[in-house]
C-alpha cells in the first residue's frame, strides 16, 4: 500500500509501513520501522526512536534519547543526559553537570555540542546533531537527518528521505519515492 495516511504500506515486504505517525515503518525488513537497526523508530513524537542502537531514541520530548547508550539521554529537562556514560548529565537546571546553552559541551569529542537549542551537537562526532528542529541531524552519518518536515533524512543511506510529503523518499535507495501525488513511485 502507499497513499495518504500513518497506516499506508510501501517497500521491499508486504508488512513494511511510511507515513505520518511516530510508529511508522520502513525499510528492507517487514519490522524494520526505519534506521540500522530493526527496533528503530523515528517519527514526531518523543518516543520516536533513532540511531545505531535498538533503544536509543531521539526526538522532541524531555526523555528522548540518542547516543551509543541505551541510557544515554537528550533533551530540555534537567534530568537529561547524554554521553558515552548514562550518569553523565546536561540540560537547564542549575545542578545540571554541564551548562544551558548551545555552546555547553560533553561527550566523546570536544566539538561535540548538546543543550537547547535545535543546533546543539551530541553523539560519537563533532557533526553529529541532534535536537527539536526538523534539520537536527542524528545517526551512523553526518549527514543522516530526522525530524518533523518532509525533507528529513533517515535511514541506511544519507540520501533516503521519510516525512510527511510528496516527495518524501523511503526505501534502501535514493531514488525510491513514496507519498500523495501522482508521480510518486514505489517499489
Amino acid at each position: 500500500w502507499t497513499g495518504v495516511g500513518p497506516a499506508a504500506r510501501t517497500g521491499v515486504g508486504p508488512a513494511p509501513q511510511t507515513g505520518v505517525g511516530p510508529a511508522a515503518r520502513t525499510g528492507v525488513s517487514p519490522a524494520a520501522q526505519t534506521g540500522v537497526s530493526t527496533a528503530a523508530q523515528t517519527g514526531v513524537g518523543p518516543a520516536a526512536q533513532t540511531g545505531v542502537s535498538p533503544a536509543a531514541q531521539a526526538g522532541v520530548g524531555t526523555a528522548a534519547q540518542t547516543g551509543v547508550g541505551p541510557a544515554a539521554q537528550t533533551g530540555v529537562g534537567p534530568a537529561a543526559q547524554t554521553g558515552v556514560s548514562p550518569a553523565a548529565q546536561t540540560g537547564v537546571s542549575p545542578a545540571a553537570q554541564t551548562g544551558v546553552g548551545p555552546a555547553a559541551r560533553t561527550g566523546v569529542s570536544p566539538a561535540a555540542r548538546t543543550g537547547v537549542s535545535p543546533a546543539a551537537r551530541t553523539g560519537v562526532g563533532p557533526t553529529a546533531w541532534t535536537g527539536v528542529g526538523p534539520a537536527a541531524r542524528t545517526g551512523v552519518g553526518p549527514a543522516a537527518q530526522t525530524g518533523v518536515g518532509p525533507a528529513a533524512k533517515t535511514g541506511l543511506a544519507p540520501a533516503a528521505r521519510t516525512g510527511v510529503g510528496p516527495a518524501t523518499r523511503t526505501g534502501v535507495g535514493p531514488a525510491e519515492c513514496t507519498g500523495v501525488g501522482p508521480s510518486t513511485r514505489t517499489r
